[in-house]
């Protein structure tokens, strides 16, 4: 029989004990298989030795398909550590069953095979049993633990980069502590306040690399690295543990104001991809290929910014790049299009008044109608709460069951005229509202255009045209029905102003919602 005897720990301060494992197994072995084979594993590197355990299992099958094999450990805990074993414990389990396999456990003087009385498959039952509530005991004791040190604002794992965690004691009477690391923290306060003006994080990670920072592990930071660390509240006096918050008691190297900033520069950078997309080229998000329907994007090239079709869907399209330049003139030809001569827009603002007028009255009827309609359930509730009173106290008259009934009636009633108030009273103030924006938009669109940034020319654009296209080095469109009618206005000035659909009610709150981006 060949034997394969195994020690194993599970945390650092047992690492003493291998050497003793060791020696009671050799004791054991030279006995039965002088050659035995001896394997250790230090489980506090949880996530390697795992795997070499796995491995070692698939040896023990290979190898007992060809012998019988003994499998030896001091005790049975050694053999069953814990949950993250049990697929290894069922092979070698089944192993045994078929008699290819035995169990062995010097400490405990029992050994396991196909042919064990009831009595030794009892007592493996039994310290597995034991073996387990042990477990569960250490980890409750540690659950227990860690939750009164995040009580006391003491972090219960290793600092991140920028901080020390120190021994202020004795090797025998341990006071560990987080420091600042005076070497790194100024790198990592660099880091937030680059990532606060917007800098990427991998444009972060190659400055201070260059500025010497290092890991602990004297490593060069990722972009990931940088990214984790930047999103660690424990740097302004936050530690997060399990998902949970707790404050911390360690100096802080930044504010929460600064973690803040980087928070929302990620936020605003999760929308755009790329170097290209978060620059505010006047033309993006909204223009399409006319050839292949994709989006058009923008670039720069020779100090020029250009627009090309991004082909995603079709790599074959022919729609050529166009310079920016060339499509201005197109955009500042619609722009003037849309300017109303001072007669037109005289006459136009008196349509709106007049209109206005009319509305006007309409609005001050059904809200005269809604509050009579409001006031008068609200008289009813107070009659049959004063029938409800006298019920109760003759014993005669509504009952609590109908009473209710009503009241939760009525109430529903007045939260919907309430409702229909609110609708009422808002349209009425944002109808003239709008209807100025839209007014000074399109008499004032070319001024405002060629004043403004490219981030404010593009939202002019979306609140001037929809369904805009390029091919061919031209933009088509479509605009907005009251510019369109402003542009009719101009291009038929002897027609009937009473006869053009100048505003919609879709449109007046589809361009408002528009116009309050600038």
């Amino acid at each position: 029989m060949k034997l394969i005897c195994i020690s194993r720990v599970s945390d650092k301060e047992q690492r003493a004990a291998l050497g003793g494992q060791e020696l009671k197994l050799r004791h054991y072995a030279v006995k039965i298989d002088p050659n035995a084979e001896y394997h250790q594993f230090d489980e506090s590197a949880h996530h390697d030795e795992r795997k070499k355990f796995a491995k070692l299992v698939e040896h023990i099958k290979e190898r007992a398909q060809k012998e019988l094999i003994g499998l030896v450990f001091c005790k049975v805990d050694r053999y069953t550590r814990g949950s993250a074993d049990q697929s290894e414990v069922k092979a070698l389990n089944d192993l045994v069953r078929v008699g290819k396999l035995e169990l062995h456990f010097c400490d405990d003087g029992l050994i396991v095979t196909k042919d064990s009385p009831a009595t030794d498959l009892f007592r493996l039952g039994i310290n597995v049993a034991l073996a387990k509530y042990y477990s569960d005991t250490i980890r409750e004791n540690v659950a227990r633990r860690y939750a009164q040190m995040l009580q006391e604002k003491t972090w219960v794992g290793r600092a991140p980069l920028g901080y020390l965690n120190v021994n202020e004691g004795t090797a025998k009477k341990p006071m560990k502590n987080i420091i600042v690391d005076d070497e790194r923290s100024p790198h990592v306060i660099t880091m937030f306040e680059k990532r606060s003006l917007g800098m990427p994080y991998e444009a972060i990670a190659k400055l201070v690399a260059e500025a010497g920072l290092r890991s602990k592990s004297d490593k060069i930071l990722s972009k990931s690295n940088v990214e984790q660390m930047i999103n660690n509240p424990f740097y302004y006096g936050i530690m997060v543990f399990m998902g949970k918050s707790y404050p911390h008691k360690y100096p802080t190297l930044i504010t929460k104001d600064l973690y803040d900033k980087c928070q929302r520069v990620r936020v605003e950078r999760r929308r755009y991809r790329t170097v290209y997309k978060s620059i505010p080229f006047v033309f993006n998000t909204f223009v399409r290929c006319a050839e292949c329907k994709c989006m058009i994007s923008s670039y720069i090239a020779r100090n020029n910014v250009y627009l090309k079709c991004s082909k995603a869907k079709y790599k074959e399209c022919k729609n050529v790049s166009t310079a920016q330049k060339l499509l201005m003139p197109q955009v500042e030809a619609m722009l003037k299009s849309i300017a109303l001569s001072d007669e037109n827009l005289h006459k136009l603002v008196e349509l709106i008044r007049d209109k206005y007028g009319n509305q006007q009255q309409f609005v001050d009827k059904t809200v005269k109608e809604t509050r009579e309609e409001y006031d008068s359930i609200t008289q009813q509730l107070k009659t049959l709460t004063y029938e409800r009173l006298e019920a109760v106290k003759t014993g005669k008259g509504i009952s609590a069951e109908l009473y209710d009934e009503i009241v939760e009636e009525l109430t529903e009633k007045q939260e919907k005229l309430d409702n229909k108030l609110t609708k009422l009273t808002d349209y009425n103030k944002s109808y003239l509202t709008t209807a100025s924006h839209l007014l000074d938009l399109g008499q004032h669109a070319n001024q405002l255009f060629n004043s403004a940034n490219p981030l404010q020319q593009q939202q002019i654009l979306k609140g001037l045209v929809y369904n805009v296209e390029m091919y061919d080095q031209k933009l088509s469109y479509s605009l907005i029905n009251c510019y369109e009618a402003f542009k009719q206005l101009n291009e038929k000035a002897q027609s009937e102003l009473n006869d053009v659909n100048w505003c919609r009610g879709t449109d007046l709150n589809r361009h408002e919602l528009a116009l309050t981006g600038f």
